[in-house]
C-alpha cells in the first residue's frame, strides 16, 4: 500500500472553511474540538510530532477522517472524542505495536526491516516501533505511516476510555 502522507495545511484551510461558514471564532472551534487553538494553528509549522489524538477531534469535527486527510479514504467516519456514554475515543498504541509484531513475525522480518519499510527515508527506526508496546501517544505521521504499512485505519486501532 503507498504511504500515507498528512497534510496538516489541508485539515486547517477546512477547518477554517467551516469555522468561516459557521461563523465561529478559532476559540470556539478548539472548544467544540478539544484542543488548543495553538494546536490548530500551530500544526502547519510541525514536520513531525502532531499529536494523533488531537487530529482525530479535528477530523471528527469536520465529519471526516483522518486518513482522507492524507489522499485515502479511511472509510467509516472517526467516531466521537467523546461518546454519548462520556467516554473519550483514544488511539491506541499498544494495540497497534501488536498487529505490527504480529505482521512483522508473519513475515519472517526483523524490527529493522520493518522500519526501513515503515519510513525509507524518515527520522524513525526500530527502537520508536517497539517502543510502542508501551503505549502512550502517537504522532500522525508515525501513525499513518505504521498503518498504511499494515494495510489498516486509524480507525481500527481506536478505543474507548474514560480520560
Amino acid at each position: 500500500m503507498p504511504a500515507r502522507r498528512f497534510d496538516p495545511q489541508a485539515l486547517y484551510d477546512a477547518i477554517d472553511t467551516q469555522r468561516r461558514e459557521r461563523k465561529l471564532t478559532w476559540a470556539d472551534c478548539a472548544r467544540e474540538m478539544r484542543v488548543s487553538v495553538s494546536t490548530i494553528k500551530g500544526m502547519t509549522k510541525r514536520k513531525w510530532g502532531i499529536e494523533l489524538d488531537g487530529v482525530m477531534g479535528m477530523a471528527r469535527w469536520l465529519g471526516r477522517t483522518v486518513e482522507s486527510f492524507a489522499g485515502v479514504d479511511g472509510g467509516v467516519p472517526q467516531v466521537g472524542v467523546k461518546t454519548s456514554s462520556g467516554r473519550y475515543i483514544r488511539f491506541d498504541t499498544t494495540a497497534l505495536y501488536a498487529a505490527v509484531d504480529s505482521e512483522r513475525q508473519k513475515r519472517g522480518l526483523t524490527w529493522e526491516q520493518v522500519a526501513a519499510a515503515v519510513w525509507p527515508a524518515g527520522p524513525w527506526g526500530a527502537d520508536q516501533l517497539k517502543a510502542l508496546h508501551r503505549g502512550g501517544r502517537a504522532d500522525v505521521y508515525s501513525a499513518l505511516a505504521i498503518c498504511a504499512w499494515l494495510d489498516r485505519t486509524i480507525q481500527s486501532f481506536t478505543r474507548e476510555t474514560t480520560f
